[in-house]
């Protein structure tokens, strides 16, 4: 009797541990989701455009996070030609239903193309990108200019929606025991 009483311990123990690997893997996913959507929802877009001693004017542009690390290369237009807002289209994938709106912003010069994306725009951001460009391209007293590209909307509602639950839970089970023993059913 006594045997089988401690055969019965064990195998609480045993899932008991279970569950808690269980919880602490589930808990590491989520606190690594939570920092990808951290550095998805902290890019920011930095263009910075010189007007060279010729008059041509040259502009480069990169994502960073949170408007210090860059994640991406740096890309170069010279001689910039035009700056125009461009067309972005997307389909609801159930009703099919095309949605467009002018929140890109292209850059085109002889060396290539610059796309400031709807990722950091939305329409009024974009066309006050444009205006702001088209001011530097036509005013030839300025030799410099530098814009960082946000889209409010997605930084705040990452930052304040998406990610907060995901970090909150993902270091709850990590670290607080008495939430993986409420799960298992001994927690009061």
């Amino acid at each position: 009797m006594n045997r089988e009483k401690h055969k019965t311990v064990d195998k609480r123990d045993e899932l008991e541990n279970r569950t808690v690997i269980g919880q602490s893997i589930l808990g590491g996913i989520f606190v690594v989701f939570a920092l990808c959507m951290i550095v998805y929802f902290g890019r920011n877009q930095r263009l910075i455009c010189n007007r060279l001693e010729s008059g041509t004017v040259d502009c480069s542009g990169r994502v960073y996070f949170l408007n210090i690390i860059a994640t991406s290369e740096i890309e170069m237009v010279q001689h910039v030609v035009s700056v125009q807002r461009k067309t972005s289209c997307q389909t609801h994938s159930e009703t099919l239903e095309t949605r467009c709106i002018l929140n890109t912003v292209e850059i085109s010069g002889k060396s290539g193309t610059i796309h400031v994306s709807q990722d950091f725009l939305n329409e009024e951001t974009a066309m006050e990108l444009l205006n702001k460009l088209k001011d530097f391209l036509e005013d030839n007293s300025q030799a410099h200019i530098e814009i960082t590209s946000w889209n409010e909307a997605i930084l705040l509602g990452g930052f304040l929606c998406a990610i907060p639950p995901f970090l909150i839970f993902g270091i709850l089970f990590l670290f607080n025991r008495s939430v993986s023993l409420w799960i298992a059913g001994k927690g009061k």
